[in-house]
């Protein structure tokens, strides 16, 4: 009996490929990993190194490998049709996986699912719309544990106001702030 265990720890251990193990309280419940390519160029080997990482770990625990396309953000990666099946031959040769052994998500195609979630927050009063680029936003309000940060000033707009911004957003790529400017968030985001 304890040969057996031996052998099918040793087996285990084979299969991760000196991989470390997961820790117990993390896999019990089953493991789902996945891989978010951005279909806006061919794959390249740290792409393939995270592919066959995610695979031994699915394979060894027995779990489930999720290849969900990242292609929401037109802005700034903007998606090629012709790579969503590149990128998919490309996963199953890594992976030695046919398209039943695996999910596949296209963010974009949840796009309404998230833009009603999004709106839900906001009509609950638990998000809000905001132009403060994303590096002042994580200095100044944030409150990291060195200092102490200020309340966004965004965060006082009623939810009807939101509400009209984010629908402008949706609609048009942009929305009107209170004193009549037009404000396209990725503006703040986007560098380079």
């Amino acid at each position: 009996e304890e040969l057996d265990e031996y052998f099918k720890n040793q087996a285990f251990k084979a299969t991760l490929r000196g991989l470390p193990e997961l820790p117990k309280g993390t896999w019990e419940n089953g493991v789902r990993v996945r891989f978010a390519p951005n279909p806006n160029g061919p794959l390249s080997m740290g792409h393939s190194f995270g592919i066959i990482i995610n695979d031994i770990y699915a394979k060894a625990y027995d779990g489930e490998y999720i290849l969900r396309f990242d292609d929401t953000d037109p802005d700034q990666k903007r998606p090629l049709p012709e790579l969503y099946s590149q990128i998919k031959e490309e996963f199953e040769f890594l992976t030695d996986r046919t398209p039943s052994e695996y999910k596949i998500h296209i963010s974009s195609e949840n796009s309404n699912r998230y833009i009603s979630l999004a709106r839900r927050l906001i009509e609950e009063g638990k998000a809000y719309v905001s132009f403060i680029p994303q590096g002042d936003f994580s200095e100044f309000y944030q409150r990291p544990m060195e200092k102490e940060g200020i309340e966004s000033p965004d965060r006082n707009k009623s939810i009807e106001t939101n509400l009209r911004q984010f629908d402008e957003m949706v609609q048009n790529g942009y929305y009107t702030d209170e004193n009549g400017s037009t404000k396209k968030p990725t503006d703040n985001h986007i560098v380079g």
